[in-house]
């Protein structure tokens, strides 16, 4: 066993800063070299979509997720980038699911973040179809205790809005808002 494959063979591997350029191809190859799961640490987002990036051309065959920071500076009056709020709670609930090997790469500032407390509910998710048959003020109180804010007209991530026989909704892991159209209550 090369002296390689006894770092990897450690249950953590902590890697000091190492050139730039060499950082993709040098997590590829540790994550050809064992089936656990990897968390990489990059100093910004920017690092961050390099990294991964680099990972889709030297290992396009590993599931990479990104974990990126809010988007905005703490104590700064700016709202969170919907398109962060997705990718994270994308990459939770990915890592939550997947039986395979995962590498997340994420910013110092997204690691140290709070997580929203929508994800501390997955167990609470609520999975509708077309022709389900739910009341729509009952599906909009249970949106509500998940953590939805109701409002007139849909902006945000975390927004419902009900007009007559029509609900959107913006989950937060989606880029763009959801309608559904309720004939009773039928979704169509």
């Amino acid at each position: 066993m090369t002296d390689w494959h006894k770092i990897i063979a450690q249950k953590k591997i902590h890697l000091t800063p190492f050139l730039r350029q060499a950082q993709g191809i040098i997590l590829s190859e540790i994550s050809n070299n064992t089936s656990k799961d990897i968390l990489y640490i990059a100093n910004s987002d920017v690092e961050m979509e390099n990294i991964a990036a680099e990972m889709q051309f030297f290992a396009p065959e590993k599931k990479v997720l990104k974990f990126p920071s809010w988007g905005v500076h703490l104590y700064e009056n700016a709202n969170i980038l919907p398109e962060n709020l997705a990718q994270r709670l994308n990459t939770l609930l990915e890592l939550k699911n997947n039986k395979n090997q995962c590498i997340t790469i994420c910013s110092l500032s997204g690691i140290l973040s709070k997580i929203p407390p929508l994800v501390n509910s997955f167990k609470k998710n609520i999975k509708i179809s077309v022709n389900d048959n739910i009341p729509p003020l009952k599906l909009v109180e249970k949106l509500l205790e998940l953590g939805f804010e109701r409002v007139s007209s849909v902006m945000e991530a975390g927004e419902l809005a009900l007009r007559g026989g029509v609900l959107d909704i913006f989950p937060p892991e989606e880029l763009n808002p959801v309608r559904l159209d309720f004939f009773g209550d039928e979704i169509e």
